[in-house]
């Protein structure tokens, strides 16, 4: 039996023709060429230079090229060596070096005379491998995707968390909504970026969250000066998954430039279902042009730009749900209001005074009113509407700036009757020097539940803030912010107990009887211009403080008809830009002291002159 010979490998050398003049292996009848470059050359052009293969044999620099030949061979064997060795230790790097040698190697043969022919089956079949690896990528992708996403199978799998019912995931979820979340005036929308995160967990997880239209009635600012498409499909996207809940809405306009249809269209084709809105682009048209009711709305907060051909817009009057209004005075002239419902309102820029009390006879179900005004000049006759609110609770009057300085709150006080008020905050603009007026002890006499009592920034008359102190028989709170006239002595005075040697007069009504708790605050500018008394602070700590034991002394058989001090909080700048609190002497230091041992809260945080430590 004839044996079958393996791959046949066969290295001549010779002195002949080019054949011999370097190294050629055979194997299975395919000549495979390892010489360097030259060798490679004259291979591949043996029969062009047939004539010069003798004269080349015969000079005695043959012999040089031949072993210079090996030399390379051997070389780049030991190259192979190297690049194998740094295959394995550095693979980013051997492939690097690849790429290179891949890039000189091709410049290498074109450097040949007459490759030229070659160039384009070398090209196609070059493009032809690398459509087959990127075949073969595009396959390993797709296997690999699938491999990912079984291992994602598995892992929910065993999670203990898929036994969570969907019903339980929903209200997980929606506890991640915090009230800060809810706001109207959001500056942006990304009050939403939780919802987007819980959806991009799981395919489950999204399910959930679009399923459930609650999870989408979060307030969506709407700039409608944007007139992308992208934007417009966001924001219906939004409205249609809050379906069929109510929507709160923040209309803006970020651009001067026309209102996009689209979009303020999508915000009118749901106002049935409008919750709570808050404008402040002129929508007039859109408004004027619905013949829809909203129905669901609870809250309007209107701003619309001024208008010179305002007429009347009946869009709000209907709302059978609306509670809370925010808006100008000269807004409420053109978009009626269900005054008779409402029972939060807030209105801008009140100028003209018999229009203020006509608006608020109408609202008798009002709970919380605030009014930003400048005052109104005193009436040539006295008004014959007067204005009662049987169930207001709170009152906030804020006072701006005017340069007409005969502007005082009169009319206000002396036409106006709360007999439920148990707040009210009286403030004005720090440039603001805004007297009472002799009306407002009277109006405080018609308040008798009042119960706190905030005076604040620039509110000016020591005469009307005295008169009025004998009128507040249930007065708990008193809160006095960077009022000049409120820390004089001759104010703090009328709060002072009558003390054991000192007989009350006959007929003497004490101020504030119930009073149990003080604020005062001082801005930096009354600190640095000495309205920062020591006497003042020490007298309304002492004013109406005594122990238990002294309340069952001889002197006190009889109970006092006044309450005694619970807290005393005094607020103080910090100076210098060093945070760093005000300096008072030891003897007020060592008063606040004691009184603190005995058990009255003492709210100061100052420094002790002469002394590091803050108390």
């Amino acid at each position: 039996m004839k044996k079958t010979a393996g791959p046949r490998m066969v290295v001549r050398r010779g002195k002949g023709c080019g054949r011999g003049a370097h190294g050629r292996q055979e194997q299975d009848g395919q000549s495979v060429t390892s010489s360097p470059k030259l060798c490679f050359y004259l291979h591949t052009r043996a029969f062009a230079l047939r004539p010069l293969w003798f004269s080349l044999i015969s000079t005695p620099i043959w012999p040089q090229i031949l072993s210079l030949s090996y030399r390379e061979s051997a070389t780049s064997a030991t190259t192979q060596d190297k690049l194998q060795d740094t295959m394995d230790s550095d693979p980013s790097a051997a492939t690097e070096s690849l790429l290179r040698n891949d890039f000189y190697d091709v410049l290498a043969r074109f450097t040949a005379p007459g490759l030229e022919s070659q160039a384009q089956p070398m090209l196609d079949a070059a493009k032809a491998d690398l459509a087959q690896i990127d075949a073969q990528i595009a396959d390993l992708a797709v296997a690999r995707n699938r491999q990912c996403r079984r291992v994602a199978a598995i892992h929910y799998a065993m999670s203990p968390l898929r036994m969570v019912p969907s019903e339980v995931l929903t209200q997980i979820f929606r506890a991640t909504i915090d009230a800060g979340m809810r706001k109207l005036t959001q500056r942006s929308n990304a009050n939403f970026k939780s919802i987007l995160r819980l959806a991009s967990v799981c395919s489950h997880w999204r399910q959930v969250v679009v399923s459930d239209p609650r999870m989408w009635t979060l307030p969506l600012r709407v700039d409608v000066s944007k007139l992308s498409t992208s934007y417009a499909e966001m924001v219906g996207l939004t409205i249609q998954r809050s379906s069929p809940h109510g929507v709160q809405f923040f209309l803006v306009a970020t651009k001067k430039k026309r209102v996009s249809s689209s979009l303020v269209g999508a915000v009118m084709d749901c106002v049935e279902r409008w919750d709570r809105i808050k404008i402040t682009v002129n929508i007039r048209p859109q408004l004027q042009s619905c013949s829809s009711s909203p129905k669901k709305l609870r809250f309007a907060d209107v701003r619309l730009p001024p208008y010179s051909d305002a007429r009347p817009i009946p869009f709000f009057a209907n709302a059978a749900l609306l509670k809370n209004v925010k808006l100008t005075a000269l807004d409420l002239a053109e978009l009626p209001m269900p005054l008779a419902q409402l029972t939060r309102l807030r209105l801008y820029r009140c100028r003209k005074a018999s229009a203020l009390l006509r608006t608020l006879s109408q609202c008798r179900a009002l709970q919380h009113l605030t009014l930003d005004t400048t005052g109104w000049r005193p009436a040539t006759q006295s008004s014959a509407v007067v204005v009662t609110l049987p169930r207001l609770l709170a009152f906030q009057l804020e006072v701006r700036q005017d340069s007409d300085d005969e502007e005082v709150l009169t009319r206000l006080f002396e036409n106006c009757e709360f007999p439920a008020l148990e707040k009210l905050c009286i403030k004005a603009e720090q440039e603001c020097i805004t007297p009472l007026g002799p009306a407002f002890p009277p109006f405080v006499s018609r308040c008798p539940k009042l119960l706190d009592l905030e005076i604040g920034h620039n509110i000016c008359d020591s005469w009307a803030l005295r008169a009025m102190l004998p009128h507040l028989p249930a007065l708990r709170t008193l809160r006095v912010c960077c009022c000049t006239d409120c820390t004089e002595l001759s104010f703090f005075e009328r709060f002072t107990y009558p003390g054991p040697n000192l007989a009350s007069e006959p007929g003497h009504v004490h101020c504030a009887p119930c009073l149990t708790t003080v604020v005062l605050e001082f801005s930096e500018t009354q600190y640095l211009d000495a309205d920062f008394r020591e006497d003042a602070i020490r007298l309304i700590v002492r004013a109406r403080w005594w122990t238990d034991a002294d309340a069952k002394r001889a002197e006190f058989d009889t109970p006092p008809g006044v309450a005694r001090w619970e807290c005393i909080e005094v607020l103080t700048p910090l100076l210098d830009d060093l945070d760093e609190p005000v300096v008072v002497s030891a003897g007020l230091d060592s008063d606040i002291g004691e009184c603190r041992k005995q058990g009255l809260k003492v709210k100061f945080e100052y420094q002790v002159e002469g002394d590091e430590d803050v108390l």
